[in-house]
């Protein structure tokens, strides 16, 4: 199936599945992963040491235009040479004995998960390993939270130009850990329990440059 020309710098390709070519900031496709309750989307995180977030729930997995290359990496077809991704997250976190932070991080490939580079461009990640949730409130304190972030494939300045031009398979995962590591204080991302089921959401959009 061939190309066609619908005006303003809009092209539809066959090949593709949609548009592959549109006016800057164009939303051209967009993709959504639900993670699903049970064993798998549950991180338990006390110590200091960045560790893969489970999205891998037993239950309930929604997918719409992604696919899962492994257990918790998820994969998005990009169709167009000349735009960027945004990955969105939102996850549940519940936290016990809450006296230090929590960081996060998105590693991101764009060679088929031969190697993978921070998307936010800082070794860290955006929140500098510790501002995502969490802080000082004293032995026996809970907090619940819901951390969100939007990564751009711009961000990071030594691959942005790698990233504009990809066709094809990209992929992406989390990393999650802790700042300092008290006593007692523990983390729980995503689901909780059979009895407190919770999940979290990925969107990716892919725009025009």
């Amino acid at each position: 199936m061939g190309t066609l020309n619908l005006g303003s710098s809009a092209i539809f390709s066959g090949s593709s599945g949609g548009l592959t070519n549109a006016p800057s900031g164009t939303v051209i496709k967009n993709g959504s992963y639900v993670t699903g309750t049970g064993t798998g989307a549950r991180t338990v995180i006390n110590s200091t040491n960045w560790t893969t977030l489970g999205i891998n729930g037993s239950t309930g997995q929604v997918t719409y235009n992604i696919t899962k290359p492994s257990a918790n990496v998820l994969a998005f077809n990009k169709v167009s040479n000349n735009s960027y991704l945004e990955i969105t997250c939102y996850f549940p976190v519940y936290m016990t004995n809450t006296q230090s932070y929590n960081g996060i991080k998105l590693m991101s490939s764009h060679d088929g998960g031969s190697n993978y580079y921070e998307t936010s461009g800082l070794t860290q990640g955006p929140f500098d390993n510790w501002g995502a949730s969490g802080g000082v409130h004293g032995s026996g304190s809970t907090v619940s939270d819901i951390v969100s972030y939007i990564w751009n494939t711009t961000d990071n300045t030594s691959q942005s130009s790698n990233w504009l031009t990809k066709t094809g398979e990209c992929r992406f995962y989390f990393e999650v850990k802790h700042y300092s590591q008290p006593t007692g204080f523990t983390s729980y991302w995503i689901d909780f329990s059979d009895v407190y089921p919770r999940v979290g959401k990925i969107i990716i959009r892919e725009v025009i440059q």
